[in-house]
């Protein structure tokens, strides 16, 4: 359980968060969760945190995914955003004086 509480507190749990999350019972969450792969912090609205066990592994989940794939799919998103080209905005027609 030991590795399993500190990847809880690395990703930004607090110590309370992951003495629930170790439990086996599920919390909401907002706010940063940090992904030591990709070196940055993701904004979590609304997830759900779990942990389950397989086949003797625990494994941390974030909205039912584990963690790892969960931030795999954030900075997908985040990599799309930043490679979409930026479309000005018109605004009204006006007057130039």
């Amino acid at each position: 359980m030991i590795n399993l509480e500190r990847l809880c507190l690395a990703a930004g749990f607090n110590k309370e968060q992951t003495a629930t999350l170790l439990t086996g019972k599920s919390i909401e969450y907002n706010g940063e969760l940090y992904s030591e792969e990709h070196k940055r912090k993701f904004m979590a609205k609304d997830v759900k945190a779990k942990v389950f066990s397989d086949n003797g592994k625990f494994i941390l989940t974030i909205d039912l995914r584990p963690i790892g794939e969960w931030f795999k799919e954030q900075f997908e998103k985040l990599r799309q955003s930043i490679h979409q080209p930026v479309i000005p905005q018109r605004k009204g027609r006006g007057f130039k004086l």
